[in-house]
């Protein structure tokens, strides 16, 4: 294979490990998510990289495409994640007013234009004519 082969192909395994591995971390971080379909997804997907490794150098198959799919689909696995780790992070925490906290009088809302339905006259769910 050579070391112009050998390097690109270490760097794929690294990084297929690297992401399954950002993944479980994530979800080690939020047990509320549970193992739903993007952990399982991981986990195929480390499952069949450890199974091309192993049958991919005994049949000569490893420049298969197999690989870039593979690799395809844990990157969207990966940004999923990301995605749900954004989400959980911008929910703010509840303020506890009985806490001694004051509440705030000012509405900040009260100034914000209607909604588009609104300015066009449409009712929610009435005719619209």
């Amino acid at each position: 294979m050579g070391l112009l082969g050998v390097l690109p192909f270490l760097g794929i395994v690294l990084f297929f490990w690297l992401n399954v591995r950002a993944i479980k971390k994530a979800y080690r971080a939020h047990p509320e998510w549970g193992h739903d379909t993007l952990y399982q997804y991981a986990q195929c997907l480390g499952t069949a990289l450890l199974l091309l490794l192993i049958y991919g150098n005994v049949a000569h198959i490893l420049f298969r495409y197999h690989w870039l799919w593979y690799g395809a689909f844990l990157i969207v696995v990966r940004h999923r994640v990301q995605q749900r780790l954004h989400e959980s992070a911008d929910v703010a925490p509840a303020t506890d007013d009985a806490a001694g906290g004051e509440a705030d009088d000012a509405d900040p809302d009260w100034d914000d234009p209607p909604p588009a339905r609104e300015l066009a006259g449409l009712a929610p769910g009435g005719s619209h004519g």
